[in-house]
């Protein structure tokens, strides 16, 4: 067994300078013993004692688990020595309990329990922690790493302070679990000095991550213009960018993007983003944004339809995994007063919400840079607004992936669904929620409360489409042991058939049986799939859903999958064809880890269009990894789109350019129609307009692993380049 403490926890103790012991009580300013819980070959944080599942309590050690049978060990390798690895015990139901024992003197204490899967929320897993039998910590849903501190008093000749591990029991219980990545025990009375020595440990521990990591930084743009004297005398520079160009802490302007003014055009109802950016050559104190109202003719567009975001400049992950980042941004947050110091290009961005009942025109106004210390600036912004309405395709589906058990504000849930709503999204996939009982007396109880009401509440904010089920996985947990290969078939029958049941009575918008996840070609999983799937479709009125991530595998199972959802790499002309020949709905998935913007559009417009999918699904909106504003502090960056925080979520590049790529796929099906629509009179114009379509068809391989990246040739005025082009064929063909 490894330390890096030198000799027992009990030795340590007693030659602890810093402690002091007086009428029975401890009192000290460091931790009297640090135990880091992991593998035997993980590493051991420095000052940290080495436990792994076989450390077995002893008088002569002074610490150690009072019974081994059981304990799991777990190592997430990219992270701190004490963030990566755990010990665990979990099974399908049960309360074994994992008692720590260590040897103290007789005193008062707190104790810093740390706990964090740095690659997965487990919040669906609620665990308890007691002190000598008594609960201390009761229903701790861990959604990062973190720790939580507890008190505690060991009387004299109370022997070994007692620290136990349990599931806690919760009628909703996915399986029994507990886990811990490891403990300070802290000899002082006052929470406060607790508190202050565990925060020190943890800035010390980001300190030395981020010391871990490389900088890189973006190529300069070769048309930047350098900064005059007469900049440094006014104190900044200001100018007007697209928003699909970004804009990095050491960007600097070309001379076009000086003088330029900010425009763009947009249907009634419509959103659509501007942006500039500020480079502070001094401390410019706080600054204010605003913009006027806009007003073409006597019709106005006021200034409460402006949403305007300031981008949070943050260390960003290059890669999923790689240990090297860039400053960059990501998260757009408040952005109408901020203050900005000397250095750092600021980027803010303005998105207009265009009133459905707009007059169209060409409206015009000022957004006004208003700096503390410095004179202000204006630039003129002009809003088209053309004389139409975007209307939803029908017949497709715009979905996200959301886990309730990823949310680390589940108050904020009303708010996750109305941002959904906001980028367009209509529909979301169910992860943890299914119903709870079982069979009494050989007769079958659900109890859906908790699930009627998830529902209806997605349903009441406008989430109405088809909901991939993932909840399905939970539903053989509650089939009675013991039973033959055939009854264990019919009982799951007779639960889809339950829940299937209760859709129709509660007009549930279609649940889509989604038993596995990435089924890839490995045989386990190729056959639970499609065991689960098979049995879903004898039952009337069920649906299935699974998302192939290998083409091989997909088309193993692609007779019973009634919605197709390949994955990016998968999806191409060949695996649509095959889906619908078989008679199944061709969708696909992606990622959208929000500090992108090109990419996102596009894979959520223009390729999804060019690959015939009538849905897709973008994951994650909120999966995080212990802090959310944070990407270097897991194993992995953060996947979301939408950050959240107490006052609710906070939208990113990468969301706001989906809902552009969303709005161009309104756009092409929307020319599609009047195309198919048009009258003789008109057979130019639409031959002019699918001309425009052929194009676009011709320059976008219809292959998600050839378009990782927009298309070689294409660039941000590619983009706003054939949205005009449609949006002028759309009005010629009105």
């Amino acid at each position: 067994m490894r330390s890096r403490d030198h000799g027992t926890v009990t030795h340590a103790i007693l030659c602890w300078s810093a402690i002091l012991v007086l009428g029975g009580a401890v009192w000290a300013q460091e931790a009297v013993a640090k135990f880091d819980f992991g593998t035997a070959d993980s590493p051991v944080r420095t000052g940290f004692t080495q436990v792994t599942p076989a450390t077995a309590y002893s008088a002569a050690q002074g610490y150690g688990w009072e019974s081994t049978e059981g304990l799991k060990e777990a190592d997430k390798v990219n992270a701190d020595d004490l963030q990566r690895d755990f010990i665990y015990w979990n099974a399908p139901k049960g309360d074994l309990k994992g008692h720590f024992l260590v040897d103290l003197p007789a005193g008062r204490y707190w104790i810093a329990v740390f706990a964090g899967d740095i690659q997965y929320s487990r919040a669906e897993l609620p665990f308890d922690v007691l002190v000598n039998g008594q609960p201390v910590i009761e229903g701790w849903r861990n959604r990062r790493w973190e720790y939580k501190l507890a008190s505690a008093e060991l009387p004299a000749g109370a022997g070994p302070l007692r620290i136990t591990f349990q599931s806690s029991q919760e009628p909703d219980q996915r399986y029994a679990w507990w886990f811990c990545n490891g403990l300070m025990v802290l000899a002082t009375a006052q929470r406060e000095q607790a508190e202050a020595q565990v925060q020190a440990l943890f800035e010390q521990m980001k300190a030395e991550r981020y010391a871990d990591y490389e900088e890189v930084f973006p190529e300069a743009a070769p048309d930047e213009g350098p900064i005059t004297a007469q900049d440094r005398e006014r104190g900044y520079v200001a100018f007007a960018r697209d928003y699909l160009k970004i804009v990095y802490p050491r960007t600097r302007p070309s001379d076009e993007e000086r003088s330029a003014d900010l425009s763009c055009w947009a249907a009634q109802g419509e959103h659509e983003p501007l942006s500039f950016a500020v480079v502070p050559l001094r401390d410019l104190g706080t600054c204010t944004v605003k913009v006027t109202d806009l007003s073409s003719g006597d019709a106005a567009l006021p200034a409460s339809c402006w949403d305007l975001r300031l981008a949070r400049i943050a260390r960003q992950r290059v890669g999923r995994h790689e240990k090297k980042f860039r400053r960059g941004p990501k998260i757009l947050d408040p952005g109408g007063q901020a203050a900005v110091e000397r250095g750092d290009t600021r980027w803010w961005w303005l998105t207009v919400k265009v009133p459905e009942d707009q007059p169209p025109g060409i409206y015009r106004g000022e957004v006004l840079f208003t700096p503390e210390k410095a004179q202000p600036w204006r630039c003129t912004i002009s809003v088209r607004v053309l004389p139409f309405k975007l209307e939803h395709p029908p017949g497709e589906i715009f979905g996200m992936y959301y886990g309730t058990h990823y949310a680390y504000y589940p108050e904020n849930q009303a708010k996750h669904f109305q941002d959904l709503r906001d980028h367009l999204i209509d529909t979301i996939t169910l992860s943890s929620e299914a119903p709870t009982g079982g069979w009494e007396d050989g007769k079958l109880k659900l109890d859906f409360s908790a699930m009627d009401k998830f529902i209806a509440e997605a349903q009441a904010h406008g989430l109405t489409g088809p909901m991939p089920w993932g909840g399905v996985r939970r539903l053989p947990g509650l089939i009675p042991k013991g039973l033959s290969d055939a009854q264990w078939d019919e009982h799951y029958k007779e639960l889809i058939a339950a829940v299937v049941k209760r859709g129709k009575e509660r007009g549930w918008p279609p649940l889509l049986c989604y038993p596995v996840d990435e089924p890839s070609n490995n045989k386990e999983r190729i056959e639970r799939a499609s065991k689960r799937m098979g049995l879903t479709k004898q039952v009337p009125g069920a649906l299935t859903y699974c998302t192939p991530n290998n083409i091989e595998g997909g088309t193993k199972l692609i007779d019973l999958m009634d919605y197709a959802c390949w994955q990016h790499l998968s999806a191409n002309a060949d695996t649509r064809k095959m889906t619908l020949e078989h008679g199944n709905t061709f969708w696909y998935y992606s990622s959208n880890y929000g500090a992108r913007t090109s990419i996102p559009r596009f894979r959520s417009g223009f390729l999804r269009w060019r690959l015939g999918a009538t849905g897709m699904f973008y994951w994650h909106y909120q999966c995080c990894v212990n802090d959310p504003f944070d990407d270097l502090d897991g194993n992995h960056c953060d996947m979301y789109v939408a950050a959240p925080s107490p006052q609710g979520p906070r939208p990113t590049l990468g969301w706001e350019c989906e809902r552009e790529g969303i709005e161009d796929v309104w756009y092409l099906r929307m020319l599609e129609r009047l195309i198919k629509a048009a009258p003789p009179n008109k057979r130019q114009a639409a031959a002019e307009a699918q001309a425009t379509l052929d194009e676009l068809r011709t320059g976008i391989v219809p292959d998600g692993k050839q378009n990782l990246e927009i298309p070689e040739g294409w660039s941000p005025a590619t983009f706003h380049r054939f949205r005009q082009r449609i949006a002028e064929h759309i009005l010629k063909l009105r």
